[in-house]
Order: C-alpha cells, then structure tokens, then sequence
C-alpha cells in the first residue's frame, strides 16, 4: 500500500510493498489530480503571481563572447542588496560556476515605478575595470522569476533578435558609456 512519507505533506508518498512499485506512478498521479495538496514544483509548469506581488530576480554573472571568462556580477563595483544572500543552486548552475545571489531590484507584478538604487562613486581603478569589461563586451546575465532575462535587438527586414542578458554599455573614444 502507500503511505505519506509525512504527516506534513500528503503530496510524498511511498510504496511500502515491492509489488506496489510498479502501480506507484498510476496511483500518485489520481491522487495528485484528485485531492488538494501541499505546493509541488513541476518543471514545465509556471507559476501565477497575483497584482501587486513581488516577483524574483536574481543575478547570475558576468559573461563575455569575446574573453570566455566569467566574473560574478558583484565583481563591480556596483549597487548590492542590503543583505546579500547566495541562491540554492542546481547540479547544472555549479558545474557551469554560475553564483547566483539576490538582486537589488525590486519587482512587483503590475506596478510600474522607477527609483534609483543607489548612488555610486568610483574611485579611478573602479572606472577602469567597468571600461576594461565594457571594451570587451561583458553582458550581465539576471534571472526573473528562474528564467534568463534578456534583451530584445532589432534587426532590418528580419524578426528582432533575442540575446542573453544585457550589454554593460558601450565603448567610447574617451572611455565607455555605462548602461544603467
């Protein structure tokens, strides 16, 4: 027969003879459709926000096409959560050395406002580090809601294109434009 693996939550379950195995899945599933349970996360499937509640994003690195090396996101100088707390991580992000922390933006499904985090100034080798990342084309890689945030480059007589994150500015003859 199967049993709740816990009181807590009925959605674990556990076949207690070997002969139940094989009807296991059958069973889980008419009783996953069947009754009310505790909050199960299926890959494939969204999850709804309401009006008004915050939605969570997260920043991953700093990635370039042309240097193939990595930084994390906080490796410039830049505006930080209050608390800065590192997200549980897959397999798949620790392999790829993805460190993904908390992000300083605040979203809220449906509430458009716009306030500055913060104001920075940088000391002279700060500025040459976002110039020395900007020249070589490191784009900021954030998640929203776990899914990659992206920017959308249109193209002549062609569908826009959809690239992975968004550039940290552009070169100038005098130093670089930051993309804020």
């Amino acid at each position: 027969k199967l049993e709740p693996a816990s009181s807590a939550c009925y959605c674990c379950w556990r076949a207690t003879s070997p002969t139940m195995l094989a009807r296991a899945p059958l069973r889980l599933a008419s009783i996953l459709l069947l009754q009310p349970c505790c909050p199960l996360l299926i890959p494939g499937l969204q999850r709804e926000y309401l009006e008004g509640e915050e939605l969570p994003m997260r920043v991953a690195k700093l990635m370039s096409t042309r240097t193939l090396v990595p930084f994390s996101y906080y490796s410039l100088a830049q505006c930080t959560p209050r608390s800065l707390e590192a997200a549980a991580e897959n397999l798949g992000e620790v392999l790829h050395g993805d460190r993904i922390f908390n992000a300083p933006f605040e979203l809220r499904l449906r509430r458009p406002r716009a306030l500055a985090l913060c104001r920075l100034l940088l000391d002279p080798q700060e500025r040459e580090l976002w110039v020395a990342r900007i020249r070589e084309g490191y784009r900021a890689h954030l998640l929203l809601d776990n899914l990659p945030v992206g920017t959308r480059r249109p193209r002549d007589g062609a569908a826009p294109l959809l690239e992975r994150g968004y550039l940290l500015g552009a070169a100038a003859p005098d130093g670089a434009i930051v993309h804020n």
